[in-house]
């Protein structure tokens, strides 16, 4: 298996289970379902023919707070693939919304993304020591 190019982690405001996940990971990485493997945790990680997958990762739930699932894919696809793009792709497809890293050095500070908007919020510090990701407000640009 080759290395990953690059991995993708997108926070998001619904329950989401595998096979919702699967289809949109496919149109997005314009690969075929058998070419993606996705599980709940890392630990339970199914046994495939690694020489044909393009697109590996999880999804899981968190622990509570306002985005209650996380996505974590490991990308083999020769594209540059653009987090923003795919949270926004993920935020049309389920009508929800994501977190993603801003790159700030900000710990506390992520890019909020919809279906219609994209802006940087400030996290819940007291919220986060619960694992819970919170919105505490909006920031100014």
């Amino acid at each position: 298996m080759k290395e990953p190019h690059r991995m993708v982690d997108v926070y998001v405001s619904i329950e989401l289970t595998l096979a919702a996940v699967l289809p949109m990971v496919c149109r997005f990485f314009a690969v075929a379902p058998d070419e993606v493997l996705l599980f709940s945790h890392f630990e339970e990680r199914p046994e495939s023919d690694w020489l044909k997958v393009k697109v590996w990762g999880f999804v899981r739930s968190t622990d509570g707070g306002d985005f209650l699932s996380s996505v974590h894919l490991f990308t083999q696809v020769d594209q540059q693939v653009d987090e923003a793009e795919f949270a926004r792709h993920l935020a049309r497809e389920l009508n929800c919304a994501c977190l993603i890293t801003d790159d700030d050095v900000n710990p506390y500070t992520m890019l909020y993304i919809d279906a219609s908007q994209r802006y940087r919020v400030a996290l819940d510090v007291k919220r986060l020591d619960d694992h819970e990701m919170v919105i505490a407000r909006k920031m100014e640009s």
